[in-house]
């Protein structure tokens, strides 16, 4: 992977963990949508980015990149059914610290 890749899915991933964590612990529901949207952003952003890695190593096959990519997708789902359940009652904390521990297990997988 190149440096720029490296640093642009490190910088995202960084963000994603901030945006994650101010979203679930947030006590507006405004607010709460505002760091949904911004991590749906950063999401796609990371899958585009493991897209083009995966092109860019053509004719090789990597299979980091398909593991990132479907990381990716079970993290967006995750985060949509999290998010939505709080949005519905307070959400349940066990769920909230699943999706912060998926989150954070993504450092495995996502910048390298």
């Amino acid at each position: 992977m190149d440096p720029l890749y490296f640093a642009v899915n490190l910088l995202g991933f960084l963000s994603l963990i901030f945006t994650i964590y101010r979203g679930l612990r947030s006590h507006q529901e405004k607010r709460g949508t505002t760091w949904l949207v911004i991590t749906r952003l950063i999401i796609l952003l990371l899958v585009g980015l493991t897209i083009v890695d995966q092109l860019h190593s053509l004719p090789a096959f990597n299979p980091l990149s398909i593991i990132r990519g479907v990381y990716l997708i079970f993290l967006f789902v995750v985060s949509e059914v999290t998010f939505g359940r709080k949005q519905e009652s307070f959400g349940s904390p066990h769920q909230m610290m699943r999706l912060e521990l998926l989150t954070l297990a993504g450092i495995l997988v996502l910048p390298w």
